[in-house]
């Protein structure tokens, strides 16, 4: 018997903002997407396994372009909100879930910054960037 239903975040509740995310940085620091995308092809994935933090992040891309750095709480954060796009039809589905009495969860690699808008509703939250875990 059926007992729980997981879902992944990007791409399956939300739009997958992956790309919209990177012209919104490039936007911000005034580079062309392709400056942006060279300056250190690990820096990323460290990001997104929880190895580098977001002000390691911004510190070392900065550096790179010869910019000051963001003076905002969270740059990451303020580019998944702008460009953030839910699959109203797949929230709507995992609600429906909840309310025949599943347990709804997310597994996800998303970025902490990114899970702050979709997953309130769901019972289980788990990122693997950095690993997070969060019981409701």
């Amino acid at each position: 018997m059926i007992k729980a239903i997981i879902f992944d975040l990007s791409g399956v509740l939300i739009e997958d903002p992956a790309l919209k995310m990177l012209d919104y940085f490039r936007s911000y620091f005034g580079v062309k997407i392709e400056t942006f995308r060279k300056v250190d092809p690990e820096l990323l994935p460290k990001f997104q396994k929880g190895m580098v933090s977001e002000e390691q992040l911004w510190a070392r891309i900065c550096t790179a372009f010869k910019v000051k750095v963001p003076d905002v709480p969270s740059l990451w954060e303020e580019a998944y909100r702008s460009v953030y796009k839910p699959k109203e039809e797949m929230l709507s589905l995992a609600a429906q879930l909840k309310k025949e009495e599943y347990k709804v969860g997310l597994l996800s690699n998303s970025e902490i910054p990114a899970m702050g808008g979709g997953p309130q509703k769901l019972d289980n939250v788990l990122s693997s960037g950095p690993l997070h875990k969060e019981r409701r």
